[in-house]
């Protein structure tokens, strides 16, 4: 019986699919790093594998033949900083899954790219795309994820790797153990922090609904084509009008020009690396809020049979769980 085998598992994403998997009453190894915080996988049947995924030959011995690898393992930034690690993490490591899935003959590989990789235009509805490059790619984060993209199509259009890509959107909702940029804004919203609102806008989708749009890529997905799981776009006034809602507070936050931000953008992002905590507003996130999101998850729902929730109800699923996670203040 084939495996599945989950890496970043520990992850928003990753530990979601662990558990849906579990609950499906599949077999599921889900490779953490040593002395990871295991808590998001209490009341989950899984085997936890310690070690890198991206760790030399650790992969190749846990993979056997016909395995579904689903590779979440990935580091975010929306900052200026790491670059080389995130190279190293979502590129080079995207590369080394490639090769032992292929080495093993793994059943399928899954995995979790990002609509960030994409060059898109400034308008119109946005679909999968063809070609990628990473070259024309400004942020290290867009720019390693349009690598390991092209690197994951070409071995299965060329070394018959059987893979399928999958393209989260702006990803919350419950789980979120680490705390995501969105997740730091809704907990920060929550506990009663002072925030501020600048305009723009993006697609948020529930982590529950990408979890399970992966696990019908794994089953249903074509190889060597891609899958974008989005929600529903709204703008930022739009996210913190529900949040305000579900606080019950009587005023949103203050509106700042995004130039000011941007201005400041630099030492809020020391600022945040000094609390150890994710940042909410650097230069890449204005220019994301400010770019087009208008995402169509079409050929998932036709294909696949993917389906989402509202923003308004991923974006409430992450406020009320932080809560009793955390406690309302």
């Amino acid at each position: 019986m084939a495996d599945y085998i989950v890496t970043g598992a520990t992850g928003h994403i990753g530990n979601v699919v662990v558990r849906k998997l579990a609950e499906r009453g599949e077999k599921v190894k889900a490779i953490v790093r040593n002395k990871s915080n295991l808590k998001c996988f209490e009341g989950v049947e899984c085997d936890i594998v310690y070690g890198n995924f991206d760790a030399d030959n650790f992969l190749c011995s846990i993979v056997k033949e016909g395995d579904i690898v689903i590779h979440c393992a990935g580091k975010i930034e929306i900052g200026s900083g790491a670059k080389e690690e995130i190279m190293r993490i979502n590129y080079e490591g995207t590369k080394l899954v490639v090769d032992v899935c292929l080495k093993n003959r793994a059943g399928k590989l899954v995995y979790v790219s990002s609509v960030d990789c994409f060059l898109k235009e400034k308008a119109g509805v946005v679909t999968e795309p063809e070609k990628f490059f990473p070259e024309k790619q400004k942020s290290a984060y867009a720019k390693s994820k349009a690598l390991a993209t092209e690197y994951v199509l070409d071995a299965c259009r060329n070394k018959g790797l059987n893979g399928v890509i999958v393209y989260p959107t702006a990803v919350t909702g419950r789980y979120d153990w680490k705390v995501s940029n969105i997740g730091q804004v809704i907990k920060d919203y929550q506990s009663g922090k002072n925030l501020a609102r600048i305009n723009g806008g993006y697609n948020f989708v529930d982590v529950e609904d990408v979890a399970n749009g992966i696990i019908l890529a794994a089953e249903k997905g074509r190889s060597g084509e891609g899958y974008i799981l989005s929600g529903e776009g709204i703008t930022v006034d739009e996210m913190f009008e529900i949040l305000r809602n579900l606080k019950g507070k009587k005023n949103l936050p203050v509106k700042i020009p995004a130039f000011i931000v941007e201005i400041f953008a630099p030492l809020a992002e020391l600022y945040y690396k000094a609390r150890k905590i994710k940042p909410a507003f650097t230069k890449k996130a204005i220019k994301v809020l400010n770019s087009n999101y208008n995402y169509s998850s079409q050929k998932a729902e036709k294909e696949l049979g993917y389906m989402h929730v509202s923003a308004k109800q991923a974006i409430t699923n992450s406020y009320e769980w932080f809560k009793n996670i955390y406690c309302e203040k």
